[in-house]
């Protein structure tokens, strides 16, 4: 018997609308390691689906008639316990975001993200790990810096004050010029502080941190 981790992933597809999933499967045709082994046009049919095909990745839609992704998500944990669910949307909405992600949804991307982004985040989820498209990376952030920021005490992360005003840039999707233009730092400063951020809370990259932020259950709607 093959070894799981180097079998083909088998994906879910979850659509309302029969030309997205068309132009998934076109986007899809090429991959060798990616299987789509079943559709589904709503959530109902997705929960009923996975159940009997046991996907490994679910690419699920969040507005969808009868069920909804958002409620198919949440008995999907338990319908198919080791599916690994990735939201696919045309919402940058922070509500989506925040709450798929609550559900136990490891990654988000956008209908108009490009086909190798949409690989990359399947290829991700798969191996344990999380993938959201950099402007749902930013609500993620956001969030992050908002639930550190209520304990009124930006030391809590170990973090000075300027680095603490970094990160929260960095939440807003700015740049390092943007940074150093809104601090009236220099670029350099700036990538200094980033780079003392990272290291302090252990994390290498903006995806990473945007990991911790889920891990920590710093990511909520009130």
């Amino acid at each position: 018997m093959k070894d799981r981790a180097h079998s083909k992933i088998r994906l879910l597809l979850v659509d309302d609308h029969p030309v997205v999933r068309e132009g998934i499967k076109f986007s899809l045709a090429k991959k060798r390691n990616i299987d789509i082994v079943g559709e589904a046009s709503d959530g109902k049919q997705a929960i009923r689906k996975a159940k009997k095909l046991s996907p490994d990745v679910i690419l699920l839609d969040i507005n969808m008639p009868r069920v909804s992704g958002l409620e198919a998500a949440r008995r999907l944990r338990s319908a198919s316990p080791k599916s690994k669910i990735l939201a696919f949307t045309m919402h940058d909405s922070k509500e989506y975001v925040l709450r798929i992600s609550r559900l136990g949804a490891k990654g988000y991307v956008f209908k108009d993200d490009s086909p190798a982004d949409v690989v990359r985040a399947i290829e991700a989820v798969h191996k344990g790990g999380v993938y959201f498209s950099p402007r749902a990376s930013k609500h993620i952030l956001k969030e992050y810096v908002r639930a550190t920021m209520n304990t009124e005490d930006s030391t809590i992360l170990g973090l000075s004050q300027q680095e603490y005003e970094v990160l929260r840039c960095i939440a807003s999707g700015l740049s390092s010029k943007e940074i150093a233009a809104q601090l009236k730092v220099s670029a350099r400063t700036v990538d200094t502080h980033r780079e003392h951020i990272m290291e302090k809370l252990d994390i290498r990259t903006v995806a990473g941190l945007t990991r911790y932020a889920i891990r920590e259950g710093l990511v909520t709607l009130e």
